[in-house]
């Protein structure tokens, strides 16, 4: 099977995008960030040629209009239904196409242990805790986000624990792994907000073959021990012409499971 996995296209910001051709893979992987649930439109600059199945896995942008993310997850849902019935809207969700086992959801984070001191300052310094409500004019708080990160974790185990035959597919938003060596800056405590390394050990002890995220805005493509991790993202628009992450393939990611 074919994958063609994308992230952080960000079409709330800037909606050009070529679509993607209709026999270029099987799958087509949507890792997060892709748009706001309040603005769905730009989709068809994606699907427009495309007709295969989508996984469409939410990122911390998709939830960013001051409206309960309940609310406005199952809002956009519906939308997905009755526009693009291809597209699978998964969080903390499984499901097998064509022998290949997937499980997916947005993921969040832990802040490593639920460290205090990196909490207090993504509280500070992160749009999530401003863009993002859980219920109407309340913000979203790490607290919360460390609570859907272990409703995450709990799920992703009890599927591990399933007896399935064939190759597995977990896909996140926020990254499990440490930043690709191509990283140019020093690890710092804003990290904690974007990646979740206590996925490694779950990695490393259930060996998918295959691990898809985004989030960071920094292409990567590893290997974990037999399990093959890999990001896709277009980030932001530049002032001068452009995307941030200077790896991303616009065509889609392709990769083999």
């Amino acid at each position: 099977m074919k994958l063609l996995i994308l992230s952080d296209l960000h079409l709330e910001i800037e909606a050009s995008f070529t679509p993607i051709k209709n026999n270029a893979g099987d799958v087509l992987i949507l890792a997060g960030d892709i748009t706001t649930f309040d603005y769905p439109d730009p989709l068809e600059k994606v699907l427009a040629k495309w007709r295969k199945p989508v996984l469409y896995i939410p990122g911390n942008h998709e939830y960013y209009v001051r409206s309960p993310m309940q609310e406005e997850e199952t809002r956009f849902w519906v939308w997905l239904k009755a526009n693009y019935p291809q597209v699978i809207f998964m969080q903390n969700e499984s499901l097998t196409i064509k022998g290949v086992h997937f499980f997916a959801g947005t993921m969040w984070t832990d802040f490593r242990g639920a460290n205090p001191v990196s909490m207090l300052a993504a509280r500070e310094y992160m749009n999530d805790y401003r863009w993002i409500w859980t219920a109407p004019e309340t913000p979203l708080i790490p607290e919360d986000t460390v609570r859907l990160h272990q409703e995450f974790k709990e799920r992703l185990l009890a599927w591990f624990a399933l007896p399935l035959e064939g190759p597995r597919v977990v896909v996140t938003h926020h990254s499990p792994a440490p930043h690709p060596p191509t990283r140019r800056l020093p690890a710092d405590i804003s990290d904690d907000a974007y990646l979740s390394l206590d996925m490694m050990e779950i990695i490393q002890q259930h060996q998918p073959a295959l691990w898809v995220y985004g989030h960071t805005h920094l292409a990567n493509d590893t290997m974990v021990g037999n399990t093959r991790v890999v990001s896709n993202p277009r980030g932001y628009p530049q002032r001068f012409g452009g995307f941030e992450c200077k790896g991303f393939v616009p065509t889609g990611l392709s990769v083999e499971v």
